[in-house]
């Protein structure tokens, strides 16, 4: 393994690739997934609850997305993950045409288990949207408007479909590989539903730029290996649990709350 000092050198030459992504794909197409009775909720130390789907299945990956992604390395890959994230998926194409009362079950059992234990939801810790999960997300945050949902998607189109509701805080990831189609596709989101859909850029370079009009930035880093020149060069945008240094990763989010409240998020 390459060793430097700038860990993001480090990172780019050592951790994940396109093939890596392609070869996840492949992974999945042998697993053998029953269709699931519910949704499963996923649980980590950073954001504490998420759902998450299966990244071959959902995403569409930048080119830089497909070498930086976490999704791409550790205990999110091991197998019994994987069948969850596919079993989620299967679970929101079903979703897609269930009964309302049925929506609404789905929806009462995750808040119930969800407001528990804290008051927001990370929607696609890994993976992103379908049409079942839109219907979904529409229902929750019908049912349950003081659970604030934090949905995180490359998918503008379908981001375009998610109603604009209170607790709903669509953060649309963006970083320097992104189209200008879909760049401007985000932005457009943003004005028309001002404060609720907001831009969040993966930073990979020191000297990187970054738009003005970008709310949250997430500097490069995997696992808990953090850039090195965010101790000192650092936007003031920047997420503190992605800088060396910085938060430590148990219950970041939760302290934070940047990315699913409105007013920290302005400030």
């Amino acid at each position: 393994m390459t060793t430097t000092t700038n860990l993001i050198t480090t990172t780019r030459r050592t951790t994940t690739s396109p093939s890596r992504f392609k070869r996840l794909a492949t992974r999945l197409r042998a697993l053998e997934v029953a269709q699931p009775e519910s949704i499963f909720l996923s649980e980590n130390s950073k954001t504490g609850f998420s759902i998450n789907t299966a990244i071959p299945l959902t995403c569409k990956p930048t080119a830089a997305c497909q070498k930086y992604c976490y999704g791409l390395v550790g205990r999110v890959c091991m197998t019994k993950a994987l069948i969850r994230q596919v079993e989620n998926v299967k679970r929101f194409k079903a979703l897609e045409r269930a009964t309302t009362p049925e929506l609404a079950e789905e929806a009462f059992v995750i808040a119930r288990l969800v407001t528990y234990h804290q008051n927001f939801l990370r929607m696609f810790g890994v993976g992103d949207m379908q049409p079942g999960s839109i219907r979904f997300i529409s229902t929750l945050s019908a049912m349950f408007p003081a659970l604030q949902l934090w949905v995180a998607t490359r998918r503008f189109d379908d981001a375009a479909h998610l109603p604009y509701q209170e607790n709903i805080h669509v953060m649309l990831g963006l970083d320097a590989t992104t189209t200008a189609a879909n760049v401007a596709k985000a932005k457009l989101l943003m004005r028309k539903r001002r404060s609720r859909f907001y831009a969040a850029w993966v930073q990979r370079d020191e000297f990187e730029p970054i738009p003005p009009w970008v709310s949250v930035v997430f500097a490069e880093h995997q696992m808990t290996h953090r850039a090195t020149w965010t101790r000192k060069n650092r936007d003031s945008r920047t997420c503190m649990a992605t800088v060396a240094g910085g938060t430590k990763h148990d219950n970041a989010c939760a302290k934070c709350q940047r990315c699913f409240n409105t007013e920290k998020r302005l400030n």
